[in-house]
């Protein structure tokens, strides 16, 4: 089925089968999940694995499809108004208030200026430019509070420094991380590394895949949520999506996940030092995930 005939989920209209928000994916006719916690008799044979249910025999404990999920979005935002709203906004971005964001973090406000991140006074909400392979912005990610939104019109991208240079010696690995927030994180604790964070996580792994070429990159460490030990959970969508879009890179990759922390952005605002982490890394060694 084409790509271009599903819709994720949102919390405001989860998933008809497990009634989760996020993850899962509707059929624009609204009549086939795409589910990633419940199995079915029929797996995804698609990249990002699930399981498919048609909602006529999905059971009576799905619920209903509100038409307005599948409204058509508009055309893309031009890279040009997505650049002049960001240098708008970056006039008005105040380094105290930057300062005030990065101790909520719990990153460093340096890690936030590279990543290009400005205050939206028109929403009163933080941005984060969304980039493609080369740099160019394509998107912005909106985060107001725990919530996580695009500008109208913008297309999913990277979050990364464009500065870092394409192919210098040291490009050897990067770290992959979910979210801009996230990828603060890491440049906190190791201002020198080389972090690309996805909008999301299941679907922009082609571009991810340029970036890291073009940047020389040979190895990766993936950033895992402890979904398990945090949620208590038996199954994990995010680790199992982790492990397809390493099949799909082909890089020889390390899995990080930290015992007792929920991602890495809360591993780092605990206190951690890098010569720690790097102590946890050394147990850890690369694998060849096969496509």
């Amino acid at each position: 089925m084409n790509p271009a005939e599903w819709k994720r989920v949102t919390r405001t209209h989860p998933c008809p089968v497990c009634g989760k928000p996020d993850w899962c994916c509707i059929t624009r006719d609204g009549t086939v999940v795409l589910c990633m916690r419940t199995e079915s008799d029929h797996p995804c044979k698609g990249e990002c694995g699930g399981w498919i249910h048609r909602l006529s025999s999905a059971g009576p404990a799905c619920r209903s499809v509100p038409s307005t999920i599948f409204a058509e979005k508009p055309d893309r935002i031009p890279s040009r108004s997505a650049e002049a709203l960001l240098a708008e906004w970056r006039k008005n971005t105040l380094a105290i208030t930057l300062s005030q964001f990065a101790k909520e973090l719990g990153v460093t406000r340096k890690s936030l200026e590279r990543l290009g991140c400005v205050w939206n006074g028109a929403q009163s909400c933080w941005a984060f430019p969304m980039r493609d392979e080369t740099g160019k912005v394509v998107g912005i990610r909106l985060r107001r509070g725990g919530r996580k939104y695009s500008v109208t019109k913008s297309r999913a991208g990277l979050f990364f420094d464009p500065d870092i240079g394409p192919k210098r010696s040291e490009h050897r690995f990067a770290w992959l991380t979910e979210g801009p927030t996230d990828t603060a994180a890491v440049l906190s604790l190791d201002p020198q590394a080389v972090v690309f964070g996805r909008s999301d996580l299941l679907s922009g792994w082609n571009m991810l895949k340029k970036a890291l070429a073009l940047h020389g990159v040979t190895e990766v460490n993936i950033c895992v949520d402890n979904e398990l030990a945090i949620e208590g959970r038996t199954d994990s969508p995010g680790f199992s999506g982790n492990l397809r879009m390493a099949k799909a890179l082909g890089l020889p990759c390390r899995f990080v996940q930290i015992p007792g922390f929920k991602d890495i952005r809360d591993y780092v605002k605990s206190g951690a030092r890098l010569s720690e982490l790097k102590s946890f890394l050394a147990f850890q060694k690369y694998t060849v995930v096969a496509p």
